[in-house]
């Protein structure tokens, strides 16, 4: 059927439009009908309403005919896009290391590594740098999503600004660092009644201060308890206490119960690939005193071999701290320093095994 342009109605009898005759059996509209690049002249033919079904009939002399179906589009209201958090698909390794040279006295050094990915529901990309500093004598790995890990690490710089760790015994260390958690919470619970409720978190856990039934506070007790008092992220706490590093693990991801905060020996991980980082690192029998090159060695290691978990990236960054007095100095591993890593990781890495011969004696 040649191009109609325009809009036309009309009844039945004959049409005829740019050289193409055609006869139209009952009433009809003709809706040209628009793409992107201009409109699409194989117009939309719409019956009206006394006319079904339509029929064009091409007469003797004329060019063939297209029919092209009709199709009836009912108005979509646009649906709000929501906004997916950042998540932290990742693998953070923490280990104690001795210095430079075998010293049964000279467990003075933590190395750190981490991956860089980081990612919404339906993307990722290494782009990330997951090491923060909580005041000069503490670094922070994180995991998790991004928004509450930052919101948790701002809440610590705060908090240790006003309680410093310097001169604590190790207990007392231990309870100062597991307080920020816990005031997120209350934050998050709070956040969510009042947004909510408009009332205080107080009001409501106080009965007869606020008239809500007993049924509906139990509810919103339950649901603060179970998703906006969740804190879903991981961290790794590194510093020193007396010159002795001390690593520590909160991790609000656990799937039963409420979240832990723990003191690690030798090393910790968190992320996707800790499972295979920790097994490795215990293959390997690493503890605080081997020295630095071999404790160097086995934190790349098992972040190489953690990468084959879902989520971890294959971009590595490592960090060296050291004790300075009263802070905490940095070493950061250079990409020709990570290049000799990858060289002993060929080396003394796996490697597909050749297997000879079986002997004759080897099954039964």
């Amino acid at each position: 059927m040649a191009a109609l342009e325009g809009y036309s109605t009309g009844g039945a009898g004959e049409k005829s439009q740019k050289g193409c005759r055609f006869r139209v059996v009952g009433q009809f509209e003709i809706l040209p009908r628009r793409t992107s690049k201009g409109i699409n002249h194989a117009n939309t033919i719409k019956p009206t309403p006394d006319f079904c079904p339509l029929r064009l009939l091409a007469l003797p002399g004329g060019p063939p005919y297209r029919m092209w179906p009709i199709v009836h589009r009912t108005s979509v209201t646009p649906r709000p896009q929501r906004r997916y958090p950042y998540r932290s698909m990742t693998l953070c390794i923490a280990a104690s290391a001795g210095a430079d040279r075998i010293d049964l006295f000279s467990d003075n050094r933590i190395v750190l590594a981490f991956d860089r990915k980081i990612g919404s529901e339906y993307a990722s990309a290494e782009i990330g740098h997951k090491m923060e500093w909580l005041n000069h004598g503490w670094a922070a790995l994180y995991a998790g999503d991004v928004s509450i890990a930052q919101e948790l690490i701002g809440i610590y710089t705060e908090h240790l600004a006003h309680v410093p760790t310097h001169g604590l015994s190790e207990d007392a260390a231990l309870e100062s660092l597991r307080q920020p958690p816990l005031a997120l919470k209350r934050r998050r619970g709070e956040n969510y009644v009042q947004s909510s409720f408009g009332i205080t978190y107080a009001d409501l856990l106080e009965p007869g201060r606020v008239q809500v039934p007993d049924d509906q506070r139990q509810q919103i007790l339950n649901d603060i308890s179970t998703t906006y008092q969740r804190v879903n992220c991981q961290l790794i706490i590194a510093g020193f206490i007396n010159d002795r590093p001390k690593l520590f693990v909160f991790d609000g991801l656990q799937p039963n119960g409420p979240s832990e905060f723990i003191k690690g020996e030798h090393f910790v991980a968190i992320g996707t690939g800790a499972g295979i980082a920790e097994a490795n690192l215990f293959q390997r029998k690493h503890e605080s005193r081997v020295p630095l090159g071999v404790a160097l060695y086995h934190v790349y290691e098992s972040k190489r071999l953690g990468q084959i978990a879902s989520g971890v990236g294959e971009e590595t960054m490592m960090v060296v701290l050291e004790p300075n007095g009263d802070s905490v100095k940095a070493l950061h591993v250079t990409e020709s320093g990570l290049e000799f890593l990858d060289k002993q990781f060929k080396k003394f890495g796996p490697r597909r095994p050749t297997i000879p011969t079986l002997p004759e004696a080897f099954f039964v």
